[in-house]
């Protein structure tokens, strides 16, 4: 009886103590890089290229949605192939372009995240400038820029109330 007393005890705190889970339209809306804000591309010229931005990250412990200073190696998600930006895992392209640069919403009806670089190919080819919408293969998971399911360590200190 004791035993049955102390099962119906613990579960009706924890259902006391439960926080909500977040609704599921608004994680699959902020899981999109156009939810994020406030983008900014460290670039060095000799092969660093990492996109930081301010995503959303949902904060399960307390039940709400955070601010989350997030950011990705973009070396881990393009290419340059033959002087054109692709989409790729692991691509490392920063080392054969130039002149990086990010532009969020050129369009406010495309909502498109455009990154920009000019890329050399093989000769005789020069630098030619090539441009890729980021949305299409970075994703927000959880306040984490990610593509192709890789990332960069979680940070802690990232999250913040808004």
């Amino acid at each position: 009886m004791k035993l049955l007393s102390l099962i119906g005890l613990k579960a009706a705190l924890c259902g006391a103590l439960a926080v909500p889970a977040p609704d599921h339209s608004l994680m699959e809306e902020r899981s999109r890089l156009q939810s994020c804000t406030d983008f900014l591309l460290d670039w060095n010229g000799i092969g660093m290229a990492f996109l930081h931005a301010e995503c959303y990250g949902y904060d399960y412990k307390h039940g709400e949605w955070k601010r989350v200073n997030a950011g990705i190696d973009l070396n881990k998600c393009m290419t340059n192939a033959d002087g054109s930006l692709q989409d790729r895992e692991n691509g490392y392209f920063a080392t054969t372009c130039d002149k990086l640069s990010v532009i969020p919403n050129p369009d406010p009806d495309s909502h498109a995240i455009l990154f920009s670089a000019r890329c050399h190919g093989p000769p005789p080819l020069g630098g030619t400038l090539s441009t890729l919408d980021l949305g299409h293969f970075i994703t927000v998971d959880n306040g984490t820029l990610t593509c192709f399911n890789l990332r960069e360590p979680d940070c802690p200190k990232c999250w913040r109330s808004e």
